[in-house]
């Protein structure tokens, strides 16, 4: 008998070979920009530390506080920016710890979803080869690339765009709700990540509609084809749609629309956008220049060329075969996405990286030209011209990591190969010691408690967002602020008197010439002051990092934080109490000290205040007084805080005074105040009770604050004996 032997046999298939080097491409880049990453250690520049600091303040947050104080701080998180990018590196914090670095592999994971969108985009109405060559001019796209590698809302936003326009000419509208429900999820996400993104993807939703409006079924055919929408089928979409957008748009705008699409509006069409602009925008020379700068920093000057060629190839066949070359409904969707870029031209902001969202188009678009230009030549030619797109990926890696060195290669105004672009350079491995100064001044200040810093300098790497960002990352507490981006001369000075360190840098990179235009009036203001002392002239104290630019830091220490003192006069110190002027006024605090005069006038917008001090016992230099200065309705327009000026003639000698006169300059328009003012204890920060309070003439004095200041209104002339100088 035979016995039939049974084999089992097993389909292998084999990946394609465009599917091959898909996923080779995306290695590849990937790849690069995570090493690209891992080698740079350059501090966040401006919009990216300050989006990498709220990242960790988010974070922080959540583990010290729990989800629902997270929920409360995202509710307010950005303010007047959409803060999708500071929630995103919570669960990249949580894996793989709390490092600004970490935040970085959001920006892979939207590059995924972007090569991702690309592919499918340029493969719907192409080839797979379209789609693979579409994804290879994204990827090296200087602008796109630049942009990979920092942390700012425009990378997310440019994936976001393509995978909702993608989602769109897929979404089966109006049938499938499934696809419907993802549209609205990401159009929630890219609102999000920014109010602009409407911008983008406004016309290829016009484009969806007219499209499926066109291709409605007529009645002759509904036999064999899908059945005309009813208007519940139509209903059901839009719910799908609209309740993700609104679940996740809606919490945060709600709260924040207003100021959002105002900073918006200011930031592309107001004064506020001539910082970033060329001069007029209806001018010749300055769309020149945008565009020139948009060719050669955004999609590259080898592209162009090449679309150039290709578009002029297609328009000549299209003539002569008297048919489409390119997919017409393709081509239309792509020319609408890109269509935005006029308004991008005619506004005043010049930033290029606006128009990322934009570029994607100009990759598919190219890609369709190239896969009909490779289709009508035959495998050598096909073979030849593949090796064109060598180039590109010389220029990306020339850029990226300086294969080439400082070799530059130009044609006119357009550049082909550049060692650094306006957004893509190679890695900066050189550490900026950030966190090493903030140590120092950490050790070397006598005050508890948060410390308050000012940075004179707006340069790339050292500036108030990335100080910040040092010390939110290092746990420190300092309160940043900057002097760049002031134009009220009074505002500042009265700000920078209030800090406890005045930081800036002298020499090493520049900064931009539109701000810091205060600085030297700034810079005055705290070297002849008396409030502040150099930092550097006390051996003793720990020495200051260099920096690797070659500038050197120069700090100066308040003597007095916390107050914002704009000039102080001479005081005198008297032994014996009748030398003190007639006493106006009788405020005891504690049986340690006594206010005997008291008198406040605002002249020419500068509120000038006269205090007489007198010592019922020994000295105490850690009393410091606290003067708050208040408008009609008991709000704070500034503080005089400060110690106690003068040493006793006579240690312990009952009847020690002392005098002084402080001045304010006060907010426009500002012509009565009123004072609040009282004794602390700078070690503990404990105010001295109130124990007597009577005015015999001058200003009229309330008790306040459950027994702990005096209240003074109506304010009086300075005594004569005390007039000061004239400023």
């Amino acid at each position: 008998m035979s016995v039939l032997s049974k084999k089992s046999y097993r389909i292998v298939t084999r990946p394609s070979i465009p599917n091959v080097c898909l996923a080779l491409v995306f290695v590849f880049f990937l790849g690069t920009t995570a090493l690209w990453v891992s080698l740079d250690r350059s501090p966040g520049a401006w919009d990216d530390a300050w989006y990498l600091t709220n990242s960790l303040v988010l974070y922080d947050t959540l583990i010290d506080h729990g989800p629902i104080a997270y929920w409360k701080k995202f509710l307010d998180a950005l303010e007047f920016k959409a803060p999708l990018i500071a929630v995103l590196p919570t669960p990249l914090y949580r894996l793989f710890g709390r490092h600004s670095r970490v935040a970085y592999g959001v920006n892979l994971v939207f590059m995924a979803l972007l090569f991702g969108a690309v592919y499918r985009l340029a493969r719907r109405y192409g080839s797979p080869r379209a789609g693979l060559v579409a994804v290879y001019v994204t990827a090296t796209m200087p602008l796109l690339y630049g942009l990979s590698r920092q942390y700012l809302v425009e990378y997310g936003s440019t994936a976001l765009v393509a995978a909702t326009v993608c989602c769109l000419v897929e979404s089966g509208w109006p049938r499938n709700t499934r696809k419907a429900c993802c549209l609205g999820g990401l159009c929630g996400l890219g609102l999000m990540m920014k109010i602009t993104f409407p911008l983008y993807v406004f016309l290829p939703f016009c484009f969806a509609c007219v499209r499926i409006r066109s291709t409605q079924p007529s009645s002759a055919s509904l036999s064999n084809a899908h059945p005309r929408p009813t208007r519940s089928s139509v209903l059901m979409w839009l719910l799908a749609f609209v309740a993700p957008l609104a679940l996740i748009a809606l919490p945060w705008y709600g709260r924040n629309w207003r100021k959002t699409l105002d900073h918006a509006f200011r930031s592309g069409f107001s004064s506020m956008a001539d910082q970033y602009g060329m001069g007029d925008p209806y001018s010749f020379a300055v769309v020149w220049r945008y565009l020139a700068h948009w060719v050669n920093d955004g999609i590259s000057g080898g592209y162009l060329l090449l679309l150039m060629a290709l578009a002029g190839t297609a328009l000549w066949c299209e003539i002569r075969m008297r048919r489409p070359v390119l997919p017409s409904e393709g081509r239309n969707l792509v020319l609408l996405w890109f269509l935005p870029f006029l308004v991008l031209l005619f506004g005043r902001n010049k930033d290029i990286r606006f128009t990322a969202p934009l570029l994607p188009a100009v990759a598919i678009l190219l890609a369709w030209s190239v896969d009909s230009f490779l289709s009508s030549l035959k495998k050598q030619g096909r073979l030849a011209f593949s090796l064109l797109f060598a180039f590109p990926l010389l220029a990306y890696l020339h850029t990226s990591f300086g294969l080439l060195g400082s070799t530059r290669l130009a044609w006119g105004d357009l550049v082909l190969l550049a060692p650094r672009l306006s957004h893509a350079w190679p890695p900066d491995p050189q550490v900026w010691p950030h966190q090493e100064i903030l140590e120092v001044l950490r050790l070397n200040t006598l005050f508890p408690g948060e410390k308050r810093l000012m940075l004179g300098s707006d340069t790339a790497h050292f500036n108030a967002n990335n100080f910040e960002l040092a010390a939110v990352e290092g746990l420190y507490l300092f309160q940043v602020a900057t002097s760049a981006y002031e134009d009220d001369l009074t505002s500042l000075l009265n700000a920078a008197n209030s800090t406890t360190f005045f930081i800036y840098k002298e020499g090493g990179e520049p900064g931009p010439q539109f701000t810091n235009q205060l600085f030297r009036p700034l810079l005055e203001d705290v070297q002849n002051s008396g409030k502040f002392f150099d930092f550097s002239i006390y051996p003793e104290r720990p020495s200051l990092p260099g920096l690797p630019d070659g500038g050197r830091v120069v700090v100066y220490q308040n003597r007095w934080p916390n107050s914002a003192v704009m000039e102080r006069y001479s005081f005198e110190a008297v032994v014996d109490s009748g030398d003190i002027e007639k006493p106006t006024c009788t405020v005891s605090f504690s049986n340690l000290m006594k206010l005997t005069g008291l008198s406040f006038v605002v002249e020419k917008q500068w509120l000038k205040v006269s205090y007489t001090w007198h010592f019922t016992g020994s000295p105490d230099h850690d009393l410091y007084c606290f003067t708050h200065i208040l408008d009609n309705h008991g709000g704070v327009l500034g503080f005089l805080d400060h110690a106690i000026p003068g040493e006793p003639v006579t240690a312990g000698k009952e009847g020690w005074g002392v005098r002084e006169i402080l001045r304010y300059r006060l907010p426009e328009g500002v012509s009565q105040v009123q004072l609040r003012l009282g004794l602390f204890r700078k070690s503990s920060g404990e105010r001295l009770r109130v124990q007597e309070a009577s005015g015999l003439e001058g200003p009229k004095l309330s008790v306040t604050d459950e027994g702990t200041a005096i209240l003074a209104t109506g304010m009086t002339a300075l005594p004569p004996m005390l007039q000061p100088l004239p400023l």
